[in-house]
């Protein structure tokens, strides 16, 4: 009895132990289903280029991932280091498998059609690494194990193999190892050759050599300028050759144009080639490891980025408009790039990328706010703006941070006549351009409805400023001024009479000391005129936010020079036995500062009222100004110190060399009471952390 009521228990246990266990899996599976999910549906980071201020700012998402393929639901086998991608006329995609020694085809769904080179026999592949098929179907593939370019037949049959061409035009020692290639439309091959510095390799539908295309530039460094002066051919021959570095990739977009990538090393050069080998981008170095590049059919262009693990898109004039997807160590999630090796571009503008570490293949679809943000700026670049409007207005409403869509939002007002709200697009996007062109109807239109009654007004004003002279001067004279606001303007008068009289001037001030008063108006003077060009210039002259002005660097920018000019011109002059004491060179520095507001003042009232072709008067003004400032620094430290015109412009240069010598100090100092001020921080901060206090 005692033995059976043993088992009964352990039976019952075992049972409850059951249950818990199952009831324990039934609560995890819509835990990690969740985790799965979140896993699935990782938000990809968008980052914006801002043309406008060069800045890259956080935006929704233009593309989103849809499908993860790995080979081994398609094909049974999978994917080992794929690393290539061709999509063809039908959106069908070709894969290069490079370690399972295969090309993969599939549909435009992502399903298996068929496999080429994996049978044993003269179609035998071995590592390719890259992949092309022409309009016919006939697949061409970068044989890079056999060193061959091998082509096949649109049912996957093998039909011939290129191998090295015999030329003499090709050195003995050019080794034939094909990386990547394209067809053209009369069926010229353009192949990447490993380490090729003569560029792409060419060659006809025969396999006969046509000679090099697209060949990089040697990079000439300073050293290397200076060995080809002064090195004897010699010494020459002795060094090693400065080859230009060797295309890494190529792709061709629908018009027949080259897309390059150099990579391998701190940087990557993109180029777009003609048929004429003319770089269509201007030569773009970029700071990326560029690995792949696509064309879609309407001139988008797609660079992936191996470093950063992202995708950057460039609009049909080659401007960077936005990069997404991001690198991980990590555990992978869909969207996270690891080792990416290729992309390729559909119809639909989907992206297909390769990831040779993860062996998988990402399918990357457009968002609703992508569709808009690309067609908007597809029908813009194409002159479509109407076509554009509402695409933008959709971003707009989804994004009102992106300046591109105000800037193309403008371009429509102008275009329909509504110029106001072009100027408000316009200054939204900070395009000084656009704005111009609006302001410039607006202002025509003005001139046009109420020049007359303008005309009108300031000629009763001028009649009545002239006939009121005689009573104004009267009244002027009868106010009774306190003592101190007398000398003040009287030393302001003074100041003005300086800038046309500056010996006369100088000399003067030399003889008397100016009240602290006057030199602080002064001073308060130039401030108020340099705070007025920051604030009040207008947007054509000055296209930026306000609101982002950092107030005490735009001050101490300004000010500081001045200060270290009246301290280094003090000290050197008074080495170089100048008579001129402090007080007299502070005080003639100040007046030397009036050319500031004389001219600031109608330059900043001229801006609001001028076209941008018009502000050409303003840069004028600006730079006479600036001269005229310099002169009176020259005059003065002539005159005050008494020095001739030659000890006078030693002195000048020396001044200058001075304050870039306490600028020098200044920084040093700064850095080091910094670091000193950080150390016994961290001693307060670990006293803390222990308790000692």
């Amino acid at each position: 009895m005692r033995h059976n009521a043993k088992r009964s228990m352990a039976a019952r246990i075992k049972r409850t132990g059951m249950a818990m266990l199952l009831l324990g899996l039934v609560l995890a599976a819509p835990i990690q289903a969740h985790a799965r999910a979140v896993n699935d549906n990782v938000p990809l980071k968008t980052m914006y280029h801002d043309p406008y201020t060069n800045d890259k700012v956080r935006m929704q998402n233009v593309y989103r991932v849809s499908r993860v393929v790995t080979g081994q639901e398609t094909t049974g086998i999978a994917f080992n280091r794929p690393n290539d991608l061709f999509v063809g006329e039908n959106d069908q995609l070709f894969i290069a498998d490079t370690g399972n020694n295969r090309i993969v085809e599939l549909d435009a769904s992502g399903q298996w059609v068929r496999t080429y080179g994996a049978d044993e026999g003269d179609g035998k592949l071995n590592a390719p690494e890259g992949v092309f098929a022409d309009s016919q179907g006939t697949v061409y593939v970068a044989d890079t194990g056999n060193k061959r370019v091998a082509v096949f037949g649109p049912n996957g049959h093998f039909l011939r193999a290129y191998g090295k061409p015999e030329s003499e035009l090709l050195p003995e020692r050019y080794y034939f190892v094909p990386k990547k290639l394209v067809v053209d439309a009369r069926g010229g091959l353009y192949v990447v050759i490993e380490n090729s510095y003569q560029g792409l390799l060419r060659m006809d539908r025969e396999g006969r050599f046509k000679g090099f295309f697209g060949a990089n530039k040697a990079e000439l460094d300073l050293m290397s300028g200076l060995k080809q002066k002064f090195y004897t051919q010699e010494q020459l021959d002795k060094e090693t050759a400065n080859r230009p570095p060797a295309a890494t990739n190529l792709a061709m977009d629908a018009s027949g144009f080259f897309v390059t990538i150099t990579g391998g090393g701190a940087t990557s050069r993109l180029k777009l080639l003609d048929a004429a080998g003319i770089d269509r981008l201007g030569g773009k170095e970029l700071d990326a490891e560029l690995v792949d590049a696509a064309v879609d059919r309407n001139d988008f262009l797609y660079a992936l980025d191996r470093r950063k693990g992202n995708i950057t898109v460039y609009d049909p004039e080659g401007r960077d408009l936005v990069d997404f997807a991001q690198l991980t160590q990590d555990t992978w999630q869909r969207g996270m790039l690891r080792y990416p090796t290729s992309l390729a571009v559909n119809a639909k503008a989907e992206l297909w990328v390769a990831d040779s570490q993860m062996n998988v293949i990402q399918l990357f679809t457009r968002t609703e706010f992508g569709e808009n943000f690309f067609a908007g700026i597809s029908h813009y670049v194409s002159g479509d703006y109407e076509k554009s409007k509402p695409n933008w207005e959709a971003v707009k409403q989804s994004n009102d941070m992106i300046h591109i869509s105000y800037q193309a939002l403008g371009k429509i007002a102008l275009s329909e006549g509504r110029y106001a709200d072009a100027m408000r697009d316009y200054r939204l996007a900070y395009d000084a351009k656009g704005y111009s062109e609006g302001f410039w109807n607006v202002r025509q239109d003005w001139i046009q409805s109420r020049m007359p009654a303008v005309a009108g007004v300031l000629a009763v004003v001028l009649v009545a400023f002239r006939l009121t002279r005689s009573w104004r001067a009267a009244a002027w004279r009868k106010i009774r001024w306190p003592g101190a606001m007398r000398q003040t303007g009287s030393d302001l008068r003074d100041a003005l009479r300086l800038m046309i009289h500056p010996y006369e001037g100088f000399y003067r001030l030399k003889e008397r000391r100016v009240p602290l008063l006057s030199l602080a108006v002064l001073v308060a003077a130039v401030v108020a005129a340099k705070l007025g060009s920051l604030y009040m210039t207008g947007f054509i002259a000055r296209p930026a936010d306000r609101g982002h002005i950092d107030l005490t660097r735009e001050l101490l920018l300004f000010l500081l020079p001045w200060l270290t000019w009246v301290v280094a011109n003090y000290l050197v002059s008074t080495v170089k036995d100048g008579e001129g004491r402090f007080r007299e060179v502070a005080q003639a520095s100040a007046f030397s500062l009036v050319p500031y507001v004389v001219f600031t003042v109608p330059v900043v009232l001229a801006s609001n009222v001028l076209a941008l072709e018009e502000q050409v008067l303003l840069n004028w003004l600006t730079s006479i100004m600036w001269i005229w400032i310099a002169v009176l620094f020259f005059v003065m430290t002539q005159v005050i110190h008494q020095f001739d015109f030659m000890e006078s412009a030693k002195n000048a240069m020396t001044t200058v060399v001075t304050i870039a010598l306490i600028w020098v100090f200044g920084a040093v100092m700064s850095g080091l009471a910094f670091n000193l001020y950080n150390f016994f921080y961290q001693i307060y901060r670990e006293v803390l952390f222990r308790g000692w206090i």
